[in-house]
């Protein structure tokens, strides 16, 4: 999982990210009217606590005073899949 914290920076959120993660995507049905794939959406947590890799709790909180430098409301999230 990687968050864009800063311009064209991607930055990964490595053991922050909890599990399960769930995505979905792409075209749903198999019918004449499904030819066009939704945007998709995908689900996860990230560790808030104070065991993150910011050891700061708060960390991923837009509104916290302890926030992640860079973290905010509408931020580009991308999520990689390696087979």
């Amino acid at each position: 999982m990687e968050v864009q914290l800063t311009a064209s920076t991607w930055t990964d959120l490595g053991t922050d990210v909890l599990v399960p993660i769930t995505a979905r995507y792409g075209i749903d049905g198999n019918g004449p009217a499904d030819s066009i794939a939704s945007s998709g959406e995908l689900a996860f947590d990230l560790d808030n606590s104070a065991q993150n890799s910011g050891a700061t709790l708060g960390y991923y909180s837009p509104i916290h005073a302890s926030v992640r430098s860079g973290w905010t409301f509408g931020i580009q999230i991308r999520c990689v899949i390696h087979y």
